[in-house]
Protein backbone atom coordinates (compact mmCIF):
# COMPACT_ATOMS: atom_id res chain seq x y z
CA UNK A 1 0.00 0.00 0.00
CA UNK A 2 1.12 3.49 -0.90
CA UNK A 3 -0.57 6.55 1.20
CA UNK A 4 0.54 10.39 0.62
CA UNK A 5 -0.80 12.62 2.90
CA UNK A 6 1.48 15.60 2.89
CA UNK A 7 -0.15 18.67 3.17
CA UNK A 8 -3.16 17.20 3.69
CA UNK A 9 -1.74 16.16 7.83
CA UNK A 10 -1.59 20.43 8.05
CA UNK A 11 -4.75 20.51 7.41
CA UNK A 12 -6.50 17.92 9.58
CA UNK A 13 -4.17 17.76 12.58
CA UNK A 14 -2.72 21.42 12.52
CA UNK A 15 0.85 20.34 11.75
CA UNK A 16 3.11 18.22 8.95
CA UNK A 17 4.23 15.05 9.23
CA UNK A 18 7.78 15.23 9.95
CA UNK A 19 10.75 12.89 10.97
CA UNK A 20 14.41 14.63 12.39
CA UNK A 21 17.37 13.59 13.78
CA UNK A 22 17.26 12.60 17.69
CA UNK A 23 20.56 15.26 18.36
CA UNK A 24 18.88 17.67 16.26
CA UNK A 25 15.57 17.77 17.98
CA UNK A 26 17.91 18.18 21.31
CA UNK A 27 19.83 20.66 19.37
CA UNK A 28 16.80 22.95 19.35
CA UNK A 29 15.46 22.57 22.87
CA UNK A 30 18.67 22.95 24.15
CA UNK A 31 18.71 26.32 22.36
CA UNK A 32 15.40 27.08 24.06
CA UNK A 33 16.86 26.56 27.21
CA UNK A 34 20.08 28.84 26.63
CA UNK A 35 17.46 32.02 25.91
CA UNK A 36 15.75 31.17 29.14
CA UNK A 37 17.54 33.03 32.02
CA UNK A 38 15.92 31.20 34.94
CA UNK A 39 16.45 27.73 33.39
CA UNK A 40 19.98 26.46 34.58
CA UNK A 41 21.30 23.38 32.98
CA UNK A 42 23.31 20.49 34.36
CA UNK A 43 24.82 18.01 33.05
CA UNK A 44 26.93 14.82 35.09
CA UNK A 45 24.47 15.17 38.13
CA UNK A 46 23.32 12.11 39.47
CA UNK A 47 20.52 12.13 41.91
CA UNK A 48 21.33 10.03 45.10
CA UNK A 49 18.23 10.85 46.54
CA UNK A 50 15.23 13.16 47.73
CA UNK A 51 12.67 14.00 50.92
CA UNK A 52 10.04 16.17 51.03
CA UNK A 53 9.95 19.45 53.24
CA UNK A 54 7.72 22.03 54.36
CA UNK A 55 7.41 23.71 51.17
CA UNK A 56 8.89 21.80 48.50
CA UNK A 57 11.54 19.15 47.99
CA UNK A 58 15.13 18.42 48.68
CA UNK A 59 17.84 16.31 46.44
CA UNK A 60 20.71 15.32 47.02
CA UNK A 61 22.62 14.81 43.81
CA UNK A 62 26.23 14.06 42.86
CA UNK A 63 28.67 15.21 40.92
CA UNK A 64 31.93 13.40 40.15
CA UNK A 65 33.25 13.89 44.01
CA UNK A 66 31.34 16.81 44.48
CA UNK A 67 28.25 16.37 46.55
CA UNK A 68 25.23 18.48 46.25
CA UNK A 69 21.99 19.95 47.34
CA UNK A 70 18.70 21.46 45.59
CA UNK A 71 15.59 22.93 46.62
CA UNK A 72 13.13 23.44 44.84
CA UNK A 73 8.82 23.25 44.75
CA UNK A 74 8.59 19.87 42.91
CA UNK A 75 11.08 17.21 41.58
CA UNK A 76 10.08 16.26 37.83
CA UNK A 77 11.93 12.50 37.27
CA UNK A 78 12.34 12.50 33.22
CA UNK A 79 14.90 10.00 33.77
CA UNK A 80 13.93 7.70 31.00
CA UNK A 81 12.95 3.59 31.33
CA UNK A 82 15.20 2.98 34.37
CA UNK A 83 14.41 5.69 36.13
CA UNK A 84 16.04 6.35 39.46
CA UNK A 85 13.67 8.94 40.84
CA UNK A 86 10.76 6.44 39.75
CA UNK A 87 12.69 3.46 41.78
CA UNK A 88 12.65 5.27 44.95
CA UNK A 89 9.25 6.25 44.94
CA UNK A 90 7.95 3.22 46.19
CA UNK A 91 5.41 1.90 43.82
CA UNK A 92 6.03 -1.64 44.52
CA UNK A 93 8.22 -4.34 43.11
CA UNK A 94 5.49 -5.77 40.79
CA UNK A 95 6.20 -2.11 38.96
CA UNK A 96 9.42 -3.19 36.59
CA UNK A 97 9.93 -2.62 33.45
CA UNK A 98 8.20 -5.75 30.91
CA UNK A 99 10.52 -7.03 28.07
CA UNK A 100 8.54 -7.32 25.12
CA UNK A 101 10.21 -10.16 23.58
CA UNK A 102 11.24 -8.20 20.66
CA UNK A 103 14.59 -6.56 19.76
CA UNK A 104 15.58 -2.99 18.13
CA UNK A 105 18.47 -3.32 15.95
CA UNK A 106 18.93 0.10 14.77
CA UNK A 107 21.55 1.97 12.45
CA UNK A 108 21.85 5.66 10.74
CA UNK A 109 23.44 5.51 7.50
CA UNK A 110 25.54 7.73 5.61
CA UNK A 111 23.66 8.10 2.25
CA UNK A 112 26.18 7.42 -0.21
CA UNK A 113 26.44 3.94 1.38
CA UNK A 114 22.58 3.51 1.34
CA UNK A 115 20.73 1.99 -2.29
CA UNK A 116 19.32 4.47 -4.30
CA UNK A 117 15.46 3.09 -3.10
CA UNK A 118 15.97 4.02 0.58
CA UNK A 119 16.37 7.68 -0.45
CA UNK A 120 12.97 8.29 -1.49
CA UNK A 121 11.76 11.51 0.54
CA UNK A 122 9.36 8.87 2.77
CA UNK A 123 8.76 6.24 5.25
CA UNK A 124 8.78 3.24 4.76
CA UNK A 125 7.58 0.33 6.48
CA UNK A 126 8.11 -3.91 5.97
CA UNK A 127 6.17 -6.15 7.40
CA UNK A 128 7.46 -9.95 7.79
CA UNK A 129 6.77 -13.24 10.16
CA UNK A 130 7.84 -12.26 13.57
CA UNK A 131 10.07 -8.99 12.40
CA UNK A 132 9.37 -5.54 10.54
CA UNK A 133 11.91 -2.99 8.88
CA UNK A 134 11.30 0.76 8.95
CA UNK A 135 13.42 3.13 7.41
CA UNK A 136 13.24 6.87 6.17
CA UNK A 137 15.87 9.80 5.21
CA UNK A 138 16.86 12.55 7.65
CA UNK A 139 18.77 15.78 7.48
CA UNK A 140 17.81 16.56 4.03
CA UNK A 141 18.69 13.27 2.66
CA UNK A 142 22.00 12.95 4.01
CA UNK A 143 21.89 10.06 6.04
CA UNK A 144 19.05 6.93 6.44
CA UNK A 145 17.55 5.68 9.72
CA UNK A 146 16.97 1.88 9.86
CA UNK A 147 15.03 -0.07 12.48
CA UNK A 148 15.04 -3.49 12.29
CA UNK A 149 12.68 -4.87 14.62
CA UNK A 150 12.50 -8.62 15.33
CA UNK A 151 11.64 -11.12 18.01
CA UNK A 152 13.99 -12.37 20.53
CA UNK A 153 14.96 -13.78 23.64
CA UNK A 154 16.91 -10.83 25.80
CA UNK A 155 20.24 -12.61 27.11
CA UNK A 156 21.87 -8.66 28.05
CA UNK A 157 21.73 -7.45 31.94
CA UNK A 158 19.56 -4.31 33.72
CA UNK A 159 22.43 -1.82 32.94
CA UNK A 160 21.00 2.01 32.57
CA UNK A 161 22.90 1.65 28.84
CA UNK A 162 21.56 -1.58 27.72
CA UNK A 163 20.77 0.44 24.60
CA UNK A 164 24.74 0.92 23.57
CA UNK A 165 24.58 -2.34 23.15
CA UNK A 166 26.83 -3.37 20.00
CA UNK A 167 24.76 -5.91 17.35
CA UNK A 168 26.51 -8.11 15.19
CA UNK A 169 25.95 -8.02 11.70
CA UNK A 170 25.98 -10.91 10.92
CA UNK A 171 23.20 -12.16 13.22
CA UNK A 172 20.94 -9.53 11.80
CA UNK A 173 21.77 -10.41 7.86
CA UNK A 174 20.57 -14.13 9.14
CA UNK A 175 17.65 -12.96 10.69
CA UNK A 176 16.57 -11.14 7.27
CA UNK A 177 18.12 -13.67 4.61
CA UNK A 178 14.90 -14.50 3.28
CA UNK A 179 13.69 -11.29 3.05
CA UNK A 180 12.83 -9.26 -0.24
CA UNK A 181 16.22 -8.39 -1.95
CA UNK A 182 16.12 -4.75 -1.16
CA UNK A 183 15.46 -5.25 2.42
CA UNK A 184 18.63 -7.46 2.36
CA UNK A 185 20.81 -4.99 0.70
CA UNK A 186 19.64 -2.29 3.16
CA UNK A 187 20.60 -4.00 6.24
CA UNK A 188 24.02 -5.74 4.49
CA UNK A 189 25.04 -2.12 3.82
CA UNK A 190 24.93 -1.53 7.83
CA UNK A 191 28.45 -1.77 9.34
CA UNK A 192 28.05 -0.90 12.80
CA UNK A 193 24.49 -1.73 14.32
CA UNK A 194 23.01 -1.10 18.21
CA UNK A 195 20.96 -3.73 19.70
CA UNK A 196 18.16 -2.30 21.78
CA UNK A 197 15.66 -4.46 23.73
CA UNK A 198 12.03 -3.20 23.80
CA UNK A 199 10.55 -2.98 27.05
CA UNK A 200 7.28 -1.05 28.54
CA UNK A 201 5.53 -0.97 31.53
CA UNK A 202 2.45 -1.92 32.85
CA UNK A 203 -0.34 1.25 33.63
CA UNK A 204 0.18 2.45 36.93
CA UNK A 205 -3.15 4.51 39.28
CA UNK A 206 -0.26 7.12 39.45
CA UNK A 207 2.83 8.71 38.71
CA UNK A 208 3.77 10.75 42.10
CA UNK A 209 4.33 10.94 45.92
CA UNK A 210 4.07 14.24 47.35
CA UNK A 211 5.75 16.55 45.42
CA UNK A 212 7.89 14.23 43.10
CA UNK A 213 6.33 13.23 40.08
CA UNK A 214 7.72 11.42 36.76
CA UNK A 215 7.03 11.82 32.95
CA UNK A 216 7.91 10.36 30.03
CA UNK A 217 9.68 7.06 29.88
CA UNK A 218 10.27 6.94 33.35
CA UNK A 219 6.41 7.43 33.61
CA UNK A 220 4.85 5.57 30.49
CA UNK A 221 7.42 3.90 28.48
CA UNK A 222 5.60 2.10 25.49
CA UNK A 223 6.53 0.02 22.56
CA UNK A 224 7.78 2.09 18.74
CA UNK A 225 5.37 0.65 16.69
CA UNK A 226 2.75 3.94 17.01
CA UNK A 227 6.26 6.05 16.97
CA UNK A 228 4.63 7.87 19.85
CA UNK A 229 7.56 7.02 22.58
CA UNK A 230 9.00 10.50 22.23
CA UNK A 231 5.61 12.34 21.02
CA UNK A 232 4.16 11.19 25.26
CA UNK A 233 7.13 12.76 26.50
CA UNK A 234 6.70 16.03 24.33
CA UNK A 235 2.93 16.11 25.57
CA UNK A 236 3.86 15.54 29.04
CA UNK A 237 6.32 18.88 29.02
CA UNK A 238 3.19 21.07 27.24
CA UNK A 239 0.39 19.41 29.47
CA UNK A 240 3.05 20.09 33.02
CA UNK A 241 3.55 23.79 31.83
CA UNK A 242 -0.18 24.26 31.07
CA UNK A 243 -1.12 22.87 34.39
CA UNK A 244 1.83 25.19 36.52
CA UNK A 245 0.21 27.77 34.36
CA UNK A 246 -2.83 27.15 35.67
CA UNK A 247 -1.91 26.05 39.22
CA UNK A 248 0.93 27.92 40.25
CA UNK A 249 3.42 26.79 43.16
CA UNK A 250 0.33 24.72 44.50
CA UNK A 251 2.35 21.27 43.44
CA UNK A 252 -0.35 18.81 44.68
CA UNK A 253 -2.64 20.61 42.04
CA UNK A 254 -0.52 20.99 39.49
CA UNK A 255 0.63 16.66 39.86
CA UNK A 256 -2.86 15.74 40.18
CA UNK A 257 -4.17 17.82 37.25
CA UNK A 258 -1.15 16.58 35.22
CA UNK A 259 -2.13 12.92 36.14
CA UNK A 260 -5.82 13.47 35.13
CA UNK A 261 -4.69 14.48 31.90
CA UNK A 262 -2.28 12.44 30.78
CA UNK A 263 -2.83 8.93 32.51
CA UNK A 264 -5.68 7.52 30.35
CA UNK A 265 -3.65 8.90 27.10
CA UNK A 266 -0.75 6.87 27.62
CA UNK A 267 -2.45 4.03 28.60
CA UNK A 268 -4.10 4.11 25.42
CA UNK A 269 -1.00 4.78 23.37
CA UNK A 270 0.70 1.62 24.95
CA UNK A 271 -2.29 -0.68 24.59
CA UNK A 272 -2.47 0.12 21.26
CA UNK A 273 1.05 0.03 20.58
CA UNK A 274 1.51 -3.14 21.91
CA UNK A 275 -1.40 -4.60 19.38
CA UNK A 276 0.37 -3.22 16.82
CA UNK A 277 3.02 -4.84 17.35
CA UNK A 278 1.20 -8.57 16.87
CA UNK A 279 -0.40 -7.48 13.94
CA UNK A 280 2.81 -5.98 12.13
CA UNK A 281 4.44 -9.73 12.81
CA UNK A 282 1.82 -12.14 11.97
CA UNK A 283 2.87 -14.78 9.87
CA UNK A 284 0.55 -17.42 7.93
CA UNK A 285 -3.38 -16.59 7.30
CA UNK A 286 -3.36 -13.65 10.00
CA UNK A 287 -0.57 -12.10 7.73
CA UNK A 288 -2.44 -12.82 4.56
CA UNK A 289 -6.03 -11.24 5.81
CA UNK A 290 -4.20 -8.06 7.33
CA UNK A 291 -2.77 -7.02 3.92
CA UNK A 292 -5.86 -7.33 2.31
CA UNK A 293 -7.28 -5.36 4.84
CA UNK A 294 -4.28 -2.56 4.69
CA UNK A 295 -4.50 -3.10 0.94
CA UNK A 296 -7.71 -1.58 0.98
CA UNK A 297 -7.35 1.63 3.27
CA UNK A 298 -8.06 4.84 1.34
CA UNK A 299 -6.29 7.92 2.10
CA UNK A 300 -9.26 9.50 4.10
CA UNK A 301 -9.84 5.92 6.20
CA UNK A 302 -6.19 5.63 7.31
CA UNK A 303 -6.53 9.59 8.44
CA UNK A 304 -9.26 8.54 9.97
CA UNK A 305 -8.43 5.93 12.00
CA UNK A 306 -4.97 7.92 13.31
CA UNK A 307 -7.16 10.92 14.20
CA UNK A 308 -6.99 9.77 17.75
CA UNK A 309 -3.47 9.84 17.89
CA UNK A 310 -2.70 13.24 16.14
CA UNK A 311 -5.77 15.31 16.99
CA UNK A 312 -5.00 15.14 20.39
CA UNK A 313 -4.51 18.37 21.94
CA UNK A 314 -3.06 19.05 25.42
CA UNK A 315 -5.50 20.39 27.97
Amino acid sequence: MRLQYGPLAEVRWGSPGLVIHRADLQRVLLEAVAGEASIELRTGVEVLGFAAVANGVQVGARAGAINLRFDGAMLIGADGLHSAVRSRLGLGEIDQPVYSGRTAWRATLDASKAPAFALALETSLWLGRKAHLVHYPLRAGDHVNIVAIAEDVWRGGADRNFWQEAGDREEISARFRDWHSDARALIDAVDSWRRWPLFDRNPAPRWSVERVLVIGDAAHPVLPFLAQGACLAIEDAAALALCVQRSGVDSARVISSFEAMRIRRAAEIRATSRRQGSIYHFGGPFAMARDYVMGRFDREKLMGRLDWIYKYRVG
